[in-house]
């Protein structure tokens, strides 16, 4: 009789380390009020888009498209900053607001908005010493990316940018978007909503 309870301890000891164990496997790691997955998750940019009256650029040679809203005005060069671009290509768009705009500097005007996508062989580097950015991982397209908010404000009065860059065979895709730093919340909902759409046809 006292080695059939000595059993019967011994197997629900055994239950119970057994419940515990995979119960705090799967428990998630808890800091202050938020919960951590142990497995990180990179977010994909904002889905949710009001795109249905959107234009769709695409480009044959690189082989993506993604979609603008109707009213900005699309261009492609090769030239950025005065200088060509090396094995590679600009797409920039702009707000109709942005008609007064002052090249060189002064007062950014609040409601302009203007979206830049370059594909060169190097990632751009932005200088942190005395600049505030934050830096953040997301995906594009399925591919991991870095974004980086500059509000540093250079050499306009108020200006803001958001720079979210990735590699895909051997070029970089770089996106960004220049905006009033008081249009901070509509701003970043549309990059989103830009960078939402982008998606590779080949």
């Amino acid at each position: 009789m006292p080695m059939l309870l000595a059993i019967i301890a011994l197997l629900v000891l055994g239950s119970g380390v057994y419940i515990y164990q995979n119960k705090k496997a799967k428990t998630p790691i808890v800091v202050g009020n938020e919960e951590q997955q142990s497995n990180i998750q990179i977010s994909p940019v904002n889905t949710q888009t009001n795109n249905a009256n959107w234009k769709t650029y695409t480009n044959t040679q690189y082989g993506f498209e993604f979609k603008y809203p109707s009213d900005y005005s699309l261009k492609e060069s090769s030239i950025y900053f005065s200088e060509e671009i090396p094995e590679g290509k600009r797409v920039f768009m702009e707000s109709p607001t942005c008609k007064t705009l002052v090249t060189g500097g002064g007062p950014w005007p609040k409601d302009c908005v203007s979206f830049n996508l370059l594909i060169q062989k190097n990632k751009i580097s932005i200088a942190t010493d005395g600049v505030i950015v934050i830096k953040t991982a997301t995906q594009v397209a399925g591919y991991f990316a870095e974004r980086v908010e500059d509000n540093s404000g250079g050499m306009w009065d108020g200006l803001s940018q958001i720079y979210v860059q990735f590699e895909k065979g051997g070029d970089w895709y770089i996106s960004y978007l220049s905006y009033n730093s008081e249009n901070k919340t509509a701003a970043e909902n549309l990059f989103n909503q830009i960078l939402s759409t982008f998606k590779f046809t080949k």
